[in-house]
């Protein structure tokens, strides 16, 4: 027993933690002035988790992500952190105006890996801006344990959208 505590102090130190916070990321704020960006969850987005590996039931009964409002939660925290005028549209009805750029994201994959110590959330998406300007982008967040469904949806989808944000503005 003494030589598994330092193991499990060691473990929640560094085992539990990742950095999500993108306030110290570069994205290219000359390109993104004055653009509104507009992210519409398509309603043929996969709404649901699925699950893989060993200990899926850590931490007790599991309660599916509502996933459009961790989609919007993530756009919301990502706008703050990059001080991009990101939105989330509700509805087909958009405002629309010159600098608001309209994105259709099309959620293909949720997974929520679990390993024996660490459990990693992988999004898939294709965001469509017109014909001619399809991404597929990825996004994922590795936590130690397992953590909060929701919590670890929203962190991949905001990792997923900020990498849309780098591939759209090359």
């Amino acid at each position: 027993m003494k030589k598994l505590i330092p193991i499990i102090v060691l473990f929640t130190l560094f085992g539990c933690g990742a950095a999500s916070d993108y306030s110290k990321k570069t994205l290219d704020n000359n390109f993104y002035r004055g653009k509104v960006i507009c992210f519409k969850l398509n309603s043929k987005s996969q709404d649901w988790l699925v699950r893989k590996g060993p200990n899926q039931t850590i931490g007790g009964e599991f309660q599916e992500p509502d996933v459009k409002r961790e989609f919007e939660k993530s756009i919301q925290e990502l706008a703050l952190e990059t001080k991009l005028n990101l939105v989330f549209a509700d509805t087909t009805n958009t405002d629309l105006n010159p600098n608001m750029v309209i994105i259709d994201v099309k959620v293909t994959k949720l997974l929520w890996k679990f390993g024996l110590s660490s459990a990693t959330m992988y999004s898939d998406a294709t965001y469509t801006i017109s014909e001619n300007q399809i991404f597929p982008i990825s996004g994922s967040h590795k936590t130690g344990g397992a953590g909060k469904a929701s919590n670890n949806v929203k962190k991949s989808f905001k990792n997923m959208i900020y990498n849309f944000l780098k591939e759209y503005e090359k």
